[in-house]
């Protein structure tokens, strides 16, 4: 996507921002249900509030940061932050994979129903 928005055509930017609402969409859709599976009926509200704004905070809040400071010491290159996310991509696959099946993590106090 970096190396599309380098060519400054303004087609190729009209292509890269499209494959990037794309794949904020496949990742935005499914998260909701993924985190609610996380966490038991009880503390579901609460652990999915702390785990998506302390995410946001330090994901969301300091990326730019970090990716002004490596374009900057780059002389301009935008590979540094396409690396930088890469990483965050790599940091989260190995989550999702350790988390595995979301409602196997939450356990709920309710009673069984009887069966006959």
């Amino acid at each position: 996507m970096f190396w599309l928005l380098d060519t400054a055509s303004p087609a190729l930017i009209v292509l890269a921002m499209t494959l990037g609402y794309a794949g904020s969409a496949a990742v935005f859709g499914p998260m909701a249900a993924f985190c609610a599976g996380l966490f038991a009926t009880k503390v579901r509200y609460t652990g999915v509030s702390l785990g998506y704004q302390s995410g946001s905070v330090l994901g969301g809040g300091l990326s730019p940061l970090v990716a002004t400071a490596l374009l900057t010491t780059s002389g301009g290159a935008s590979w540094p932050i396409a690396a930088y996310l890469l990483i965050g991509a790599l940091i989260t696959v190995t989550c999702l994979a350790i988390t595995g099946e979301p409602n196997r993590w939450a356990r709920t106090d309710e009673a069984e129903p009887a069966t006959a």
